[in-house]
């Protein structure tokens, strides 16, 4: 060793407010630049047939690369593209609730989970487009004299952040908690940074606007919230990689749409070069940079461990050998069923002694597992799923089916969820695992 109840998803009858507050709040988007194509709105403007207009519902984060995305496609395929943005967590509350959608696009897999979960998303297994990273701005002039990340717990600093179940929000929380381990900061350092956050915004967009107002000495934002726009009124404290957090974005058709095969040819854009030059041009990671696509022999163990680990079947088979027998359904099918043996997800966590918050009683419960394949795709588990005194479901990263080392085209090592009804957690090809990014406040 080297060191997420099924919502009943309204079409009839009345909408919930929520979703009504959405639909009227839904930013236009005119493809090919014709203001003749957005809906009508009752002044006189001229509506497309439904065919051919798209609604995609997308994190905040996204505004400007979408947009200019969603201009492309339309043009490219005589189509109108409406986008509604803001924090994932509102815009899967709001699918959840009935709000129509062609698309969602999130910022973090567990919103993604939600809708999957709820039965509002069309495939059990939302495709990963890009990625992100943190980093913090301060107002041009540095008011606040924040020039290294410790002065974000100086008593008196105004910090602005994403709320708890804004992905952001979550990222800069669990980023603050390894930051709590090190020397530099304390480990009174989260209680110092939460003490200092003097507003929780819905979305990203929105603390970066309170800090180029001056209304905050410091905020956390996406790397890409820095547009010219915002760098002209800002200057910037990197996030160095071992505390930074990579911000992972699913894209998948809505369940239901009424222009099922359009919101996929959507989804296929976003996904071809196309559409990943766009995204890489506003200063995301695209699939290019991050994937290591192909067989993978090892996996990494990362986020709010005390030490990271990299691991091969050897590693995993020195640890407590554990055989489940599952039958993998998909939504085509039956894949058959299978004996798969491996190491508990929990004993490769626990072998990386996790970081936990001890003024929150039972806080890692609030803490969940990315899995991520070779190809992208990732999945998330709960602790409160793998621990032996809480859900104890047999979560295994496995090395072994039917007693023989896995298929090549799986890799050394596929993650197995059990319980799952569909095999929506199924990841082949296993080349991280990342403890934490809480799911509440920190």
């Amino acid at each position: 060793m080297q060191r997420q109840g099924r919502t009943t998803r309204r079409r009839n009858g009345l909408l919930p407010l929520a979703a009504l507050l959405a639909m009227g709040a839904v930013a236009l988007g005119a493809a090919g630049g014709n203001p003749a194509r957005a809906a009508h709105n009752g002044s006189g403007g001229t509506r497309t047939t439904a065919a051919s207009t798209l609604t995609v519902y997308a994190a905040a984060s996204l505004k400007e690369a979408f947009t200019t995305i969603g201009a492309q496609f339309g043009r490219a395929n005589g189509a109108s593209v409406r986008f509604s943005f803001g924090g994932s967590d509102t815009l899967a509350t709001q699918l959840i609730q009935g709000a129509p959608a062609d698309v969602f696009a999130s910022a973090n897999n567990a919103q993604m989970q939600r809708a999957v979960a709820a039965g509002v998303i069309a495939t059990a297994k939302p495709p990963v487009f890009v990625r992100n990273r943190l980093v913090v701005i301060v107002p041009r002039g540095n008011p606040g004299h924040v020039y290294s990340l410790p002065d974000l717990g100086r008593p008196g600093l105004r910090l602005v952040l994403a709320a708890p179940s804004v992905p952001v929000g979550k990222y800069a929380r669990a980023a603050f908690r390894v930051m709590a381990t090190d020397a530099a900061f304390g480990p009174t350092f989260v209680q110092r940074v939460t003490a200092n956050t003097v507003s929780n915004e819905l979305d990203v967009k929105a603390v970066a606007a309170k800090v180029v107002l001056g209304e905050a000495d410091a905020g956390v934002v996406y790397v890409t919230d820095v547009t010219p726009r915002v760098a002209a009124k800002v200057d910037r404290v990197d996030i160095p990689a071992p505390f930074n957090q990579v911000a992972t974005y699913p894209i998948a058709v809505v369940k239901g749409s009424a222009n099922a095969a359009l919101a996929a040819k959507f989804v296929a854009y976003v996904l071809s070069p196309a559409g990943q030059s766009v995204l890489k041009g506003s200063g995301f990671i695209t699939l290019g940079d991050s994937a290591t696509s192909g067989y993978a022999a090892s996996l990494a163990v990362t986020g709010l461990v005390s030490q990271t680990l990299t691991l091969g079947v050897s590693d995993l088979q020195r640890l407590p050998r554990t055989t489940v027998r599952v039958t993998l359904n998909t939504e085509k099918g039956s894949q058959g069923t299978h004996t798969f043996a491996g190491a508990l997800l929990n004993s490769v966590v626990q072998a990386s002694i996790p970081i936990t918050n001890t003024s929150f009683k039972n806080d890692i419960l609030r803490d969940f597992v990315t899995v991520r394949g070779s190809d992208g795709y990732e999945a998330s588990v709960a602790m409160a799923e793998i621990l032996p005194t809480f859900g104890h479901e047999q979560v295994i990263l496995a090395y072994q089916e039917d007693g023989r080392p896995l298929p090549r085209a799986d890799g050394a090592v596929r993650l197995i969820v059990p319980g799952d009804t569909l095999a929506g957690r199924d990841v082949s090809n296993v080349v991280a695992v990342t403890v934490g990014t809480p799911l509440g406040a920190p």
